[in-house]
């Protein structure tokens, strides 16, 4: 049973006797919000490990492991490609 209660001037929604606030759909919603958002930044960090790798490494291809991971890193056999040779070969001689 759905029915709206006026409790101090605030609207209350009451669900089987349980009483849930009028803006509990914008507190949903925020979350909703919040976690896309974690998602986002998450995502993006994991789509550029290839290339973050070949530059901590210092990798002698570390601009082509760039391009194929971006160009090509959303098809993820790409970035697995990409993982692997940034991960692969030798680095570049420290001079």
């Amino acid at each position: 049973m759905l029915r709206r209660l006026a409790v101090g001037g605030s609207a209350s929604v009451a669900l089987n006797g349980m009483a849930l606030p009028a803006n509990a759909a914008a507190n949903y919603e925020t979350a909703a919000g919040f976690f896309f958002a974690l998602c986002l930044v998450v995502g993006g960090i994991g789509y550029i490990i290839p290339g973050l790798i070949a530059w901590d490494r210092d990798h002698h291809d570390q601009r082509k492991v760039w391009i194929v991971t971006i160009v090509l890193g959303w098809t993820g056999v790409g970035w697995l490609i990409a993982l692997i040779w940034a991960l692969s070969g030798p680095r570049k001689a420290s001079s």
